[in-house]
């Protein structure tokens, strides 16, 4: 909620806002090996 929040303020004072969390085309999937 509070990203959401900062995207909406951000675009009603004029700033450029980058959806930078959100994720790509690639999903994330388990390796085998340590973390």
């Amino acid at each position: 909620m509070l990203i959401e929040n900062a995207y909406r303020l951000g675009e009603a004072m004029g700033l450029p806002v980058w959806c930078a969390d959100q994720t790509g085309p690639y999903q994330t999937i388990p390796h085998p090996g340590r973390s």
